[in-house]
């Protein structure tokens, strides 16, 4: 079998929690999208855009880094390690949120009178107050994921936050009839999830073995591989949210309330799958502690080919369906998303496969290399946005992340080929998205059409992408048994 029974059920459940948390938080989108208006939406948007970039940068990528170092100190049997590691970084991150929490107080009357604004000043000081909740939060999961609670770590960042958003939120909404208490909302909901998380990690720790011994543990060596995957993880955030901030400075804030509509549509299918690039990290991890690279090579080879399995028929049919998803989920003032999601669906099934490629990067410590692509393709879709969005509104944003998106991945792909475990260019996830664009070109014809037209069409094309996926996933452990090596089967560990 492809994977053992063991990681069929935690992938299998973990998806499932992590899929019906993420439809709680694409309900609440949803639903606070149509409370407010496309304007006051976008507002919101912008808010949480200034606190995020920040907030990523001055994590210097403790809250990355944390789960491999616990993962690597526990395959080492270096427990004594890995607990210091926990509180270490637990320190680090609570003091710095307290810093920043100053530092965006200030800065809030900076933003709303750079984006000529005025209502952006109360919601970015508001939502810097729960900046310590935020670091609070991301602390608990990351330090769950390294000690191998995935699905405690999956329900707490799929789940209770989102149903604490979707609570605290409308709660807000209903009291202050304002885009102000629905920003309150997002702010408490991180701030209790960061509670119940910490109530998990004390658990966590108390069966957690403690051999009370010294152990060495440079704080250095955790920032110093947390920087390029934090420097990454703040780009990966440019690309999300600075074309976000580029809209609203050069077009306006109902722009910006269309473009994350159809974002969040495309990115809903890349946070689905996110327990999958969780589990995979720390296996990987495990592997590369344990000295059996090629375990954790073919763990990666497998997962990618199975991510886009899951994901590309999904987008074929938001590409067919794109106009009727978004009136049927937002309101028809919205339905200007419709030509930006066909556009970004196809930038995201490459994005889909970046995922697990980063995460092989983060195991085996190569970061630095990754860091330094990324940044690269971050300059370029900077000067894209601002020249696509300039000649053509606001759908130059979705061509300017799709271009990047893609570039990503196929540089990726080529540096692994020439550097990484010397091993040969995976052509898989190739046919798959080059047969995703095959048939996304056959179903443009039709994207007029009736739904009469339409309908077998998605079914044919979403049988024929899923079809491939599965018989590339069972050539590759045909071929791995025939080389008689086999990573994830029953007797490896």
């Amino acid at each position: 079998m492809l994977f053992s029974r063991h990681t069929l059920f935690r992938y299998g459940t973990s998806m499932v929690g992590s899929g019906f948390g993420h439809g709680i938080a694409l309900f609440a989108q949803i639903v606070f999208a149509r409370l407010l208006g496309v304007e006051d939406y976008g507002l919101l948007t912008l808010a949480f855009s200034f606190i995020l970039l920040p907030s990523n940068l001055a994590d210097l990528g403790v809250t990355a880094s944390t789960p491999r170092f616990i993962a690597l100190s526990i395959g080492e049997g270096d427990h004594a390690k890995a607990r210091r590691v926990v509180w270490t970084t637990g320190l680090f991150q609570g003091a710095t949120s307290v810093v920043l929490t100053l530092a965006l107080i200030f800065w809030a009357p900076l933003v709303a009178r750079w984006m000529d604004m005025p209502k952006l000043d109360r919601l970015v000081l508001w939502l810097a107050v729960f900046v310590p909740g935020v670091f609070l939060f991301r602390w608990t999961t990351s330090v769950l994921k390294g000690l191998g609670y995935n699905m405690l770590q999956v329900f707490l960042d799929s789940f209770v936050l989102q149903l604490f958003t979707l609570v605290v939120g409308l709660g807000g909404w209903l009291v202050m009839r304002s885009t102000l208490g629905v920003t309150l909302g997002y702010g408490g909901a991180y701030l209790l999830t960061g509670i119940v998380g910490a109530v998990g990690v004390w658990r966590a720790l108390l069966v957690f073995p403690n051999p009370r011994v010294k152990s060495d543990l440079p704080f250095m060596a955790i920032v110093k591989h947390g920087i390029p995957m934090n420097i990454t993880a703040l780009v990966q955030t440019i690309f999300r949210r600075t074309d976000i901030i580029i809209v609203g400075a050069m077009l306006d804030a109902g722009s910006v309330g269309v473009y994350r509509v159809a974002s969040s549509i495309a990115g809903s299918l890349k946070r689905l799958l996110t327990p999958i690039n969780d589990f995979a990290v720390y296996k990987m991890s495990r592997y590369v502690g344990m000295k059996k690279s090629e375990y954790a090579l073919n763990h990666y080879k497998d997962i990618i080919i199975f991510s886009l399995t899951l994901a590309l028929p999904m987008y074929i049919v938001l590409f067919l369906f794109g106009e009727e998803i978004v009136v049927l989920l937002y309101k028809i003032e919205y339905v200007e998303a419709a030509p930006l999601l066909r556009v970004l669906v196809i930038g995201f099934a490459a994005f889909i496969g970046v995922g697990p490629m980063g995460e092989l990067f983060n195991s085996v410590g190569k970061n630095w290399i990754r860091m330094i692509f990324i940044m690269c393709m971050s300059v370029v879709n900077l000067v894209l946005n601002i020249v696509l969005i300039r000649a053509y509104g606001v759908i130059g944003c979705t061509y300017s992340t799709t271009l990047s998106f893609l570039a990503i991945f196929v540089v990726f792909q080529l540096y692994m080929k020439r550097q990484f475990f010397e091993m040969k260019i995976d052509a898989a996830p190739f046919a798959q998205l080059l047969l995703f664009g095959l048939l996304l070109a056959g179903g443009f014809a039709v994207s007029g059409g009736s739904w009469l037209v339409r309908i077998p069409v998605a079914l044919a094309a979403c049988g024929l992408s899923f079809g491939a996926g599965v018989l590339l996933l069972w050539r590759s452990r045909r071929a791995r048994v025939q080389e008689g090596a086999g990573a994830d089967s029953p007797g490896a560990p």
